[in-house]
């Protein structure tokens, strides 16, 4: 009897630890939300900064902050199209570019990310791996299970995010406009 307890009672604490552990770090990222933040964009060994909005699923926009020549710059991607825009000139672009090509890395592999990415405990967040039609990602979320950093193949993508915000569309347009035309609000 007295090996079964010497045996069992240590047993059981390892059990109930675990427990505890398996609860730490078990909140899913939150991925799918809508957002707004300050980037840190490098792409292809050139640097931006830029405010980035995801207002839902597929739809962004990057309005480009910095360098200078590019200032003001807004890329909107919407499905597959994507549209530049700059004081009052827009245009369709054309895929190919630099610039447009960074938009596309960035919203495709955040797409894949939010959709079928592999979740795994990293510091106090987690990391957001797999593939996507342009190569490997890496989501990082902070604490909060907000996305802090993505990673990518695509020309060596890397865009660190700060002063985040969740976006919440308007209810009362969704119902009329449906989610694609409903412009985002800032939550405060």
């Amino acid at each position: 009897m007295k090996r079964l307890i010497l045996f069992a009672a240590p047993l059981t604490c390892a059990v109930l630890l675990s427990g505890c552990e398996a609860g730490v770090g078990t909140a899913e990222p939150r991925l799918d939300t809508p957002f707004s933040a300050e980037a840190e964009i490098s792409y292809n060994g050139a640097d931006c900064t830029a405010r980035v909005s995801r207002i839902e699923a597929g739809r962004w926009e990057l309005c480009v902050t910095a360098p200078y020549p590019l200032e003001g710059l807004i890329i909107s991607v919407n499905g597959d199209e994507t549209k530049l825009k700059m004081y009052d000139t827009e245009s369709l672009a054309d895929v190919k570019s630099d610039t447009v090509s960074m938009a596309r890395a960035i919203v495709t592999a955040y797409e894949a990310a939010a959709r079928d990415g592999t979740s795994k405990p990293f510091g106090d967040g987690a990391a957001v791996t797999g593939s996507s039609a342009l190569g490997g990602y890496t989501v990082t979320v902070g604490a909060d299970m907000f996305p802090v950093k993505l990673s990518a193949d695509a020309g060596h993508l890397s865009m660190e995010l700060s002063g985040f915000s969740v976006l919440e569309r308007a209810a009362d347009d969704n119902e009329e406009a449906g989610a694609m035309n409903a412009p985002a609000v800032l939550l405060e």
